[in-house]
């Protein structure tokens, strides 16, 4: 599963925040998080610097 800040069409594999005109990260380091129906956190993924422009988790 890709999670993805912009707009698109959701699929099995791939789903949209639909930010268009909002900074969505901090370019000096970030958490996102996986949340579950029940609000617990299933996976974290941190990045410090803006390197490449992606993360993979």
């Amino acid at each position: 599963m890709t999670i993805r800040t912009g707009r698109g069409t959701a699929s099995a594999t791939n789903q949209y925040f639909g930010k268009t005109t909002q900074y969505v990260w901090n370019n000096t380091g970030d958490t996102a998080r996986l949340v579950n129906s029940r609000g617990a956190v299933t996976h974290r993924c941190t990045y410090t610097k803006a390197l490449s422009g992606m993360k993979y988790c």
